[in-house]
C-alpha cells in the first residue's frame, strides 16, 4: 500500500474541547477581575473572579460532548481548585466587610495557600490513576500488533516548529484485519559517547516492522494502549512539584 493509503487513517482525536459558551464567560469574567483591581485596593476580587474562571474552564470542557470523560477526568481538577480559590478568597472579601468575621492574616493566608497548592498535586495524582483505571476497565484484549507506517506531522507549538510522528498498527482481530492510528509522538533524541564512540538512539517513536503488545477495546479497536508504555512523566513531575511547594509554604507559616 502507497504512503497515501496510510495517511488516510486517521490519528487518534486527544485535542480537549471547551464549550464556546463557558469560554466566553471565563474571559469576561477574567477581565471584570482585573478591571476591578482599579476600582479597589486589594486584589480580592480578581483572586475571586480567577476561581471563578477555573470553574468555568472546568465545566466548559467536561459538559463538552466531543471529550471523553474517561480520558480526560484530570479535568475535574480545574473545578476543584475554582472552588476552593472561591470559598479562600469569598471569606477573606465578607470578612473584609463583616466586623463579626475575622480576616486572615499573612500566616493564615500562608497556610490556605499552601494546602490548595498541594491539594492540587494530590488531586492530579488522584485523577491520573483514575484514568488509568478506566483505560484498563476498557481496553481488556491483548493483541500482537505491527508498527506498518509512522505518519509525519509538523507541530508549530514549539519554537522553529517540530516533527511528529502518527503510529499506524496492523493486527488481525476476529479474522479481520485491522489498522488503527495512535496518539501522535515527539521523537527523543540522545546521543552518549562510550568506548565504540558517539552513539544516537531515539525513543518514544514505535519502530516500523517491530511487533507491539496492544491493549485494545473489543467494542472498538481504535481505542487502545500500548502495553508497556512509557508512563506520563509531565503528570508526576507537576503533581509532586505542586504537593513539595505546598507542603514547604504550610510548613513554614506553622512554625
Amino acid at each position: 500500500m502507497s504512503e497515501n493509503g496510510y495517511e488516510q487513517i486517521g490519528a487518534r482525536e486527544n485535542r480537549l474541547f471547551i464549550r464556546p459558551l463557558f469560554a466566553g464567560f471565563a474571559i469576561l469574567i477574567f477581565f471584570a477581575g482585573v478591571f476591578s483591581l482599579k476600582l479597589v485596593d486589594h486584589s480580592g476580587f480578581l483572586i475571586f473572579s480567577i476561581g471563578v474562571v477555573c470553574i468555568l474552564i472546568g465545566m466548559g470542557i467536561i459538559t463538552d460532548q466531543r471529550n471523553s470523560l474517561k480520558k480526560h477526568t484530570k479535568n475535574w481538577v480545574w473545578v476543584i481548585f475554582g472552588v476552593e480559590v472561591i470559598l479562600a478568597s469569598g471569606y477573606q472579601l465578607l470578612a473584609g466587610s463583616n466586623p463579626s468575621l475575622q480576616t486572615m492574616n499573612g500566616r493564615v493566608q500562608g497556610m490556605v495557600s499552601g494546602a490548595v497548592i498541594g491539594s492540587i498535586g494530590s488531586l492530579l495524582l488522584i485523577f491520573h490513576f483514575l484514568n488509568y483505571y478506566f483505560r484498563k476497565k476498557t481496553c481488556t484484549q491483548e493483541v500482537q500488533a505491527v508498527c506498518i507506517n509512522l505518519q509525519q506531522r509538523w507541530s508549530y507549538r514549539s519554537r522553529g516548529g517540530s516533527v511528529r510522528f502518527i503510529p499506524i498498527y496492523e493486527f488481525t482481530f476476529r479474522g479481520n484485519k485491522l489498522r488503527i492510528a495512535g496518539s501522535s509522538r515527539k521523537q527523543i533524541k540522545v546521543t552518549t559517547t562510550g568506548s565504540s564512540g558517539r552513539e544516537v538512539r531515539y525513543y518514544n517513536v514505535p519502530k516500523i516492522g517491530k511487533q507491539y503488545d496492544l491493549m485494545i477495546n473489543p467494542d472498538d479497536p481504535a481505542e487502545f494502549y500500548l502495553k508497556k508504555d512509557m508512563p506520563c512523566i509531565s503528570v508526576w513531575v507537576i503533581a509532586f512539584v505542586a504537593i513539595a511547594i505546598g507542603y514547604l509554604l504550610f510548613k513554614s507559616t506553622v512554625r
